[in-house]
């Protein structure tokens, strides 16, 4: 009976645990490169210093291109390690069980998305963005939030497939949620998110 009881405790653990390292990695991987590239900034205005500025923000948004964007590889490798593991525990996603909470009814806190990092791209009008986003993206996310607070199951759908994988790495990110609280127990629900950003 003992066995019965901890297996699926044991499971969820170490799915947690994994899927935990995966977003640690994530983080940092950001903390990396958005260190590399403030260092590059800060040396380029000095050896780049006798060109004008004109070429000198060309070469540096190419440069910071191509680094964010096998940044981008590794963060997106990361993701499908995270939604393999997902795909084989989809159908336990809902039998979890909820711990008692205030009753709020179906309020959500919903956490911000603010962007922490002191790392700011160069801006070229020679050279497009890096994974080339358009003026304005749509797509819509669904998402699990269980019933301890934590994201599952993140698939985002829009015309812009790296767009789309950005936003499921920004929600998977997110630390914790506060989970909907229905009768005194916390519950596992699915949401829709509909996002548009539009880009200057």
């Amino acid at each position: 009976m003992y066995r019965i009881v901890l297996l699926p405790a044991i499971f969820f653990f170490v799915s947690l645990s994994g899927q935990n390292s995966e977003i640690e990695e994530m983080r940092r991987i950001d903390k990396k490169y958005d260190s590399m590239l403030i260092a590059y900034q800060k040396s380029a205005k000095d050896s780049l210093a006798k060109i004008s500025r004109k070429e000198r923000l060309r070469i540096m948004a190419l440069h910071e291109n191509e680094v964010n964007m096998n940044r981008r590889k590794l963060k997106f490798g990361l993701l499908e390690k995270i939604k393999q593991r997902e795909t084989s525990e989809e159908d336990t996603t809902f039998k979890e069980i909820g711990t008692k909470c205030n009753n709020n009814g179906d309020s959500m806190k919903f956490p911000t998305l603010a962007n922490k990092s002191l790392y700011k791209p160069t801006g070229s009008p020679d050279v497009p963005s890096e994974s080339g986003l358009q003026q304005e993206l749509k797509s819509t996310v669904i998402f699990v939030v269980n019933s301890s607070g934590k994201i599952k199951n993140v698939r985002a759908s829009g015309d812009h497939q790296d767009f789309n994988r950005e936003l499921e790495i920004t929600m998977y990110k997110i630390e914790k949620w506060t989970p909907l609280c229905v009768n005194g127990v916390t519950t596992t629900n699915r949401f829709r998110l509909p996002v548009t950003m539009n880009f200057k």
